[in-house]
């Protein structure tokens, strides 16, 4: 081989070997767009676009990677990270809130992070029935039953000031601390009326 021809070999190695370098960083860019686009779709993306509303229920003390991973099992999200990471990197994942909350698939899980970190939902009424002619101590019993309350005892023995209620003449009531005027919840027997 010649002198000459060994140089023109030699350039034509040498500009393929740069072109490898800088094909191998336009796939690293390529890489990096897809799964920038991957995960910016993720959070803001729904899981499914035409969705109705489904209750959902967070108890008190729930940890973090259990309420995200029932919100992923329900099909209210489409994927764990992409609510986990919105909480991280919000530096709210001590600020979800307990209670039954109304969320869809169709919402974004930046939607969804704002709802459960913003303000606990309203307490659920309660329908509790009481019967014509109930005691203060059945009704007790009954609204213990329902959940409204814990203790039926500790309900029977609350003091109430009677001139927080306007039906209630307060006039005889002793001048000072007003003692005459607090009585216990079973010391209304015959004030409290079904309704």
């Amino acid at each position: 081989m010649h002198d000459w021809q060994k140089g023109w070999v030699m350039e034509e190695i040498k500009p393929q070997s740069h072109r490898r370098p800088r094909m191998w960083v336009l796939v690293g860019l390529a890489v990096l767009l897809i799964s920038g686009a991957t995960v910016v779709y993720a959070l803001f993306a729904p899981a499914e676009e035409d969705a109705v509303g489904v209750r959902f229920t967070i108890e008190q003390g729930t940890p973090l990677t259990e309420i995200v991973h029932q919100l992923e099992d329900e099909g209210i999200i489409e994927n764990y990270w992409s609510v986990a990471l919105l909480l991280r990197l919000q530096g709210k994942e001590a600020q979800v809130k307990s209670g039954t909350f109304t969320l869809s698939p169709a919402m974004t899980p930046q939607e969804i992070v704002a709802i459960l970190t913003d303000v606990a939902p309203p307490k659920e009424d309660v329908v509790v029935t009481i019967p014509e002619g109930f005691t203060a101590a059945e009704i007790a019993l009954r609204l213990q039953e329902e959940g409204v309350i814990d203790d039926a005892a500790a309900l029977l023995d609350a003091a109430i000031d009677l001139r927080a209620y306007p039906f209630v003449e307060t006039s005889s009531c002793s001048s000072g601390a007003g003692a005459a005027c607090d009585v216990t919840f079973a010391g209304l027997e015959g004030y409290l009326f079904p309704d």
